[in-house]
């Protein structure tokens, strides 16, 4: 190698994937900004049952008053029971159906 002559590159990193993208790296920068692995834990538990109850329209304000009033990081929550409403549509008819089933109808 000659003294002026520049190293050769690495190779470029493989792209990273849509579910690490846009779920796992934004809880690890959460993580990352503070958040205890206990509170990280509390956040997504509450968030995933948040983001499955089959009301629309209340995800949003019920998980922001609680991760108020528990001290939780109100931006992990959000996060997490949004990322739920595909599952919470997929559940509305088997809930819709149980419910009239339970019913009687």
């Amino acid at each position: 190698m000659m003294p002026f002559e520049t190293p050769p590159l690495p190779p470029p990193a493989p792209p990273r994937s849509w579910l690490r993208r846009r779920v796992l790296d934004p809880l690890l920068d959460l993580l990352k900004a503070g958040l205890s692995p206990e509170k990280l834990a509390l956040t997504v538990g509450l968030g995933v049952a948040f983001g499955l109850v089959p009301t629309f329209g209340i995800t949003t304000i019920v998980s922001a008053a609680v991760a108020l009033r528990l001290r939780l990081n109100q931006a992990a929550m959000q996060l997490v029971a949004h990322l739920m409403s595909l599952f919470q549509l997929a559940l509305l008819i088997p809930f819709l159906r149980g419910g009239a089933i339970r019913a009687g109808r």
